[in-house]
């Protein structure tokens, strides 16, 4: 078998290039006519690519084909680099080789490049590029390294870094003496730490007051965050917020231990216009403090997520700030259970009453079973444009159904600005038919989405919704999400009603095993 045919004189002497640049005269390289300065770019190392391209962008020659090229080599040669511009393609390639040079981390790329780009030259080239920094708790002697040992990459960093996350706990005690959790220069915008215990939140509360620039705060922890953690927490952000200079508008925490802390937060960044809270109420070892009083004034909020999983939720504390928050945009409440004889009634008639700016309200896993008439009046009294009812049992203490549905859809109708309609995990079974109604008369909804998803939906009853949506045909093309449904138990009847469905329809659809009990039950509840 014949021999691989040896180089050309002219990859022979790109290869040289490469191998002896640091002996050459950058001048002479940059002097090389175009063309073959094209073909010299591939063979380049990312630190020899970095140092060339503003010389040879002076000459309007891009290293766009440098960059593509090492983009390929580290995901391997079928990638497609889909980013047009040198510097979208140079930033990717900075982004992608920061972190394991820093942490010490392999991959084939940077085996075989390791003698060209473990240096500190080249760290300091890609530090340029680094907005957002990945703090690793296994590998602390990188960080204590960079403290002690590479204050030029430290100021360079403090200078680029935007945002901070945090990927697994880390001990914030230790050498903070020597660690840096304040933001002297004032960049970090956004941080997030999605492993955060007691000591990690005791250390940052210290350090907030400094960080002037955070827009953005992310605390999540496996476990349920002590109440007297999430009072000092409140109390590090209320002196952050006495400052002309805070910026920060979006919180998320989790998991608080009860609902009255999320009040408690917002009063304590009253410039806050995004909130998402996660409550999970323990039984043990937690009680509602008594010495902080909540402030009544108008908040700022525009979109809020609260996600609780308590045994019983106190609604006042929801509805509180409901009531301080007349320019709410959108709304996502998930999980909230009330006393025996209790309603949420008093939910839906404080959003009537309180935010009549509201768009977007997401309902999940909520007891709505007796709250037909304030839904009603609520998209009586709205501009709504999504809408999602998932797992609220909206059909179950009502005698007749179809009526139900039918005041439901009619209240719909009668919300123009309505493009996206989520009703899943209702139980409406043979009553789907009532929702072609959507789209009959002079004044059709405007409804592009609309989610029947795990609904028992039998086979005929889907057909006979076909059947009906044919003859109220919807304005536009529709999505309809029918996943989860028990096609499987007449495939001949299902695959008739989808065919009639999809010229009018964009079709979602997950295969269904009907002899899988479980999913028999689950659509039963």
């Amino acid at each position: 078998m014949a021999g691989a045919e040896p180089p050309s004189l002219k990859e022979t002497c790109l290869q040289a290039v490469r191998k002896h640049f640091a002996a050459l005269d950058t001048e002479h390289v940059l002097d090389l006519p175009a063309a073959l300065m094209e073909e010299l770019l591939p063979q380049l190392t990312v630190c020899q690519l970095d140092e060339l391209q503003p010389g040879l962008n002076q000459r309007g020659i891009s290293t766009h084909c440098g960059w593509a090229g090492i983009l390929k080599d580290m995901h391997g040669p079928n990638y497609a680099v889909d980013l047009l511009t040198e510097d979208g393609a140079k930033h990717e390639v900075m982004r992608m080789l920061f972190p394991p040079l820093f942490y010490g981390l392999t991959n084939h790329f940077v085996e075989k490049n390791l003698t060209n780009l473990n240096t500190s030259s080249f760290m300091l080239a890609a530090a340029k590029y680094i907005k957002h920094f990945l703090l690793y708790a296994s590998s602390q002697k990188p960080l204590q390294s960079l403290i002690v040992e590479q204050q030029p990459l430290l100021n360079l960093l403090e200078k680029q870094i935007r945002s901070v996350a945090v990927l697994q706990s880390i001990d914030l005690l230790r050498g903070r003496h020597k660690q840096r959790w304040t933001c002297p220069q004032g960049q970090i915008e956004c941080l997030e730490v999605r492993q955060c215990g007691s000591v990690s939140l005791s250390v940052l509360r210290k350090s907030l007051p400094t960080f002037f620039c955070l827009r953005s705060l992310t605390l999540h922890s496996f476990a349920t965050f002590r109440d007297s953690d999430v009072l000092d927490l409140a109390r590090g952000l209320k002196q952050l917020s006495e400052s002309s200079r805070c910026s920060l508008t979006y919180l998320n925490i989790g998991i608080l231990p009860f609902t009255k802390l999320m009040e408690i937060l917002l009063d304590a960044v009253p410039k806050v216009t995004s909130l998402h809270v996660e409550i999970l109420h323990m039984m043990w070892g937690q009680h509602h403090p008594q010495t902080v009083k909540s402030d009544v004034s108008e908040l700022p909020l525009q979109k809020l997520t609260v996600k609780v999983t308590e045994l019983q939720t106190d609604l006042h504390f929801i509805t509180s700030v409901l009531r301080r928050s007349p320019h709410l945009t959108s709304l996502h409440l998930a999980g909230m259970n009330l006393p025996t004889g209790s309603s949420l009634s008093q939910l839906l008639i404080t959003l009537s009453e309180s935010n009549h700016g509201l768009r977007s309200l997401n309902l999940e896993d909520l007891n709505l079973s007796d709250c037909l008439p304030d839904i009603l009046n609520l998209l009586r009294n709205c501009q709504l444009e999504e809408l999602w009812c998932n797992d609220c049992r909206l059909l179950e203490k009502c005698s007749d159904k179809e009526e139900a549905l039918q005041q439901l859809v009619s209240a719909l109708r009668t919300v123009p600005s309505l493009h996206t309609l989520s009703l899943a995990q209702n139980r409406l079974t043979k009553n789907v038919c009532v929702l072609s109604e959507l789209f009959s008369g002079s004044s059709p909804s405007s409804v592009k989405r609309l989610n029947i998803s795990y609904n028992f939906i039998q086979p005929a009853e889907l057909l006979e919704f076909a059947h009906r949506l044919r003859t109220h045909r919807p304005p536009q093309q529709l999505t309809l999400d029918l996943r989860m449904n028990p096609g499987d138990r007449d495939p001949d009847t299902w695959n008739a009603a989808l065919n009639l469905l999809r010229p009018l329809c964009v079709l979602l659809l997950e295969r269904w095993k009907s002899t899988d009990t479980m999913v028999d039950h689950i659509s039963n509840m």
